[in-house]
Order: structure tokens, then sequence, then C-alpha cells
């Protein structure tokens, strides 16, 4: 959404014990997401015109005190066209640089603000910025992290990137493990930490020289805590694929899942968002093409195509008949229509809740008793089917459909033909 700003004079409690209001540039992003830059220009606001943005004049004025109020009018007037020239050329440079730039950004720019060397000021910045550009799930993760390092260092606030070296990691660590933090736990916490040191640095407002991560720094690898692999057995799968569930609730969320399984075991966050105007027909078929949120802003993120086979489109089409499908959606996830960013995100999250707690019913039906049934089973599960076809070389897929090189995932499905796709795509039901 694109940024826009306005001026606007205070004519509330703003306003000075002489009556006179200072005037305020509005920059916004649609009705909610609005901030404010105060001008060092006041003025009564009884002569201020808010559609052409400026002090009216009395070109009539004969009296001394008309012709002075006209004077300062003109001197105001002056400065807020150059205050809007320079809104201008803000929004310019950020358009030839091809960046979509949110409040704070543009807020920072005008001021001139210098980014600040502390830390918690620096991601707290960034979660507002990830929040307006609608990167919830990055957002979410900024802020627990931020909140962990609050937690274990009351004073972390005052601390300035150069504090942040591998003696303090260490002792984070250790922290994080007397809390009963197992590796993957702590994993989560260093990697987005990490992730905001690497930011900092390529913003050069934090420098390499205290960089406690890297090849002779901090492992945040060598935390990670391998899992057991959560897939069904082929059986399970098929049963799952074929046995219709009298409950409508259990139904859909059959439907669900196992759809999710035929789109490569796309994410629920993906699924969630898939429209109509993501199918497309190439050499004759149709395919569902997307990218995945979680890496769409990545340069080396490639469209995700998926053949919609016979039984996918049998789901797609019970969805359709039987469900109420808001905005274009092909999956019955988002039940609310005109939600957005946060509120959109929050709305998915307690939807994969309620998904999920279904599942856990279907497995007492279906015999699932080693593991917890959840909507990410299925993409494990889809890993497990293909690498059973040796015919189609599925094993760099099921390898890095399994939490390791999402990318050459990507790059392999997408150099493939329509026609080596379906072989793919029927290769998930081919027992």
């Amino acid at each position: 959404m694109t940024t826009k700003f306005e001026l606007r004079a205070d004519t509330g409690k703003r306003k000075r014990k002489d009556g006179l209001s200072k005037i305020r540039i509005k920059v916004c992003s649609g009705k909610t997401n609005i901030k404010y830059i105060p001008l060092s220009i006041y003025g009564d606001p009884l002569y201020w015109d808010n559609d052409m943005e400026i002090f009216a004049t009395d070109k009539n004025a004969r009296k001394a005190e008309d012709k002075e109020r006209n004077k300062r009018h003109e001197e105001n007037n002056a400065m807020l066209a150059k205050a809007k020239e320079r809104c201008r050329g803000i929004r310019i440079d950020f358009e030839r640089a091809k960046q979509i730039s949110t409040v704070t950004q543009f807020v920072e720019k005008f001021v001139d603000k210098k980014r600040t060397e502390k830390v918690g000021d620096y991601i707290k910045n960034d979660i507002a910025i990830l929040k307006e550009t609608n990167h919830i799930g990055n957002a979410r993760s900024y802020q627990r992290t931020y909140d962990i390092l609050k937690s274990l260092y009351p004073n972390f606030d005052n601390r300035l990137f150069a504090d942040i070296n591998l003696s303090f990691v260490q002792d984070f660590d250790r922290l994080l493990e007397k809390r009963g933090n197992n590796g993957n736990t702590r994993r989560y916490y260093h990697s987005t930490l990490r992730a905001i040191l690497n930011k900092a640095i390529k913003e050069k407002i934090a420098t390499e020289q205290t960089y406690p991560y890297g090849k002779f720094g901090f492992s945040v690898n060598g935390l990670e805590q391998r899992t057991a692999k959560r897939h069904l057995p082929l059986d399970i799968i098929k049963a799952m694929r074929t046995t219709e569930m009298e409950n409508y609730a259990l139904e859909q969320t059959r439907r669900i899942f196992v759809a999710q399984y035929l789109c490569f075991g796309i994410s629920f966050t993906d699924a969630a968002a898939l429209k109509k105007s993501n199918i497309v027909v190439l050499e004759d078929k149709r395919f569902i093409i997307y990218k995945r949120q979680k890496t769409e802003n990545a340069k080396s993120a490639t469209p995700i195509k998926i053949m919609i086979t016979p039984e996918l489109q049998e789901h797609l089409a019970w969805f359709e008949d039987n469900c109420v499908l808001i905005d274009d959606y092909l999956f019955p996830i988002v039940s609310k229509s005109g939600y957005e960013g946060e509120r959109l995100y929050n709305h998915i999250r307690n939807r994969l809740w309620r998904i999920n707690g279904n599942l856990k019913k279907l497995a007492t039906h279906f015999g699932i008793e080693n593991m917890p049934l959840t909507t990410y089973v299925s993409r494990h599960s889809m890993a497990m089917a293909l690498s059973k076809n040796p015919a189609i070389g599925v094993d760099k897929i099921s390898q890095a459909m399994g939490h390791s090189d999402l990318t050459t995932t990507q790059i392999y499905l997408d150099e493939l033909t329509a026609e080596e796709m379906a072989g793919v795509a029927e290769a998930l039901t081919a027992y």
C-alpha cells in the first residue's frame, strides 16, 4: 500500500496558550497506519486552509496588523512548500530504488534520523517495519527474542551493538539452558538474534569486529537436535485420502489435510492465502502457482507449480460446494472478509488451532498413536511418499522438503515441464 502525506493543523489540545496551532505532516498507509511529523511552524487555525494545505492571506488587507499577519503566513507557507517538496523527494527516492516505503521508514527519512546503536531500539523499530509490511511471522519472532533478552537482561535496552559479542551470546545460551530450553529452542533465539545482527551490519549500524557468530564464533547449527520424522505410513495416507467422515467439521479437516498433501505439503499459511487467481493453465494442464510466504522475498525464491490432479480438483470442488468461501479463496480457512496484516495473521493462527484440534480426533479414528497429527505432517508425508518412487529422482526433493534446502527444491520443481510435474503429482497417489 502506497505511503501518502498531507499537512494538518493541530486544532485540538496541542494548541498553544496564545491559540496558535502547530502544523504537522500526516504520513499514512491505509486508515490505521498513521504517524505525524511535527514542524516548527505555528499559525492561527482560523486561517488554515485544509484543502490547499496553506495559511490563507488577505489580498485586501489595509490595517498594519493584517499586513503583518499576511507576512507571517507567507513565510510559513514558504516553509510548508519546502516541507512538501522534501516529502515528494523522499517518495521519488523510494520509487527510484524500487522500494515500497513504510510509514516508519518515510518518517525516519524525513527527519534524517540516525539509527541508534542501542540494540533494543533497533529491534523495536524493525518490529514496527515488519508489521507495516505484513511480515507478521518475522515480527513475532523478533518480539519473542526481544522479550526473552529483556527478561534475562533487565538493562538490555541500554546495550549497544558492540556489547553483543561472543562472551554475551555464550552467556545468553547458558541462561537459556538454565531456563530448561532445549537445543532447538535455543537455536531459534540465536538464529533470530543472528539475523538482527546481520541486518544491522549490512546497514552499517553495527560492525563485524564484535560479531559473535560465524566460522570462528558461536555455532548456532550445533544446537540443532534431530527430531523424529513425522510422516504417515502409506496405508494411513491412503485411508485418509479415501475415507469420508460423517461429521462435517472432521470431513472438512480431513479434506484440508489431504489437499495440503496433494499440494506438495503446502504450509497451512500458504494454503490459506491461495485464491482462484493462483490457478493458471500451462501446456493444457491446470496448475496452482504460488510463492512460499516464508521465502517470497528471497532473491532465489521461485514460484512453486502444483498440478491440479483429478483428486485435488475433487477436494477444491467440495470446498466450493460445501463451505463458505470468501474473497475467492480456494481453501475454507479464512472465514472473515476484509482481514489483512496482523489481524489476518491472528485469524489464520486461530483457524490452525481449530484444525489441529480436529486432526487430533482424526488421529484417534485412523489409529495414529506414535505422533501428534498436525497440518505439518502432510509435508513430511508427501516427501516420504515421493521417496518411495525412484522413477522421478525424488531423493533430492525428499531431502529438501524436510527442513533442508528449500531453495534446491523450488529450483528443481521449477525446471520440470508440465508433463514431468504431472508425473510428480501422480506419484503422490500411486499406491
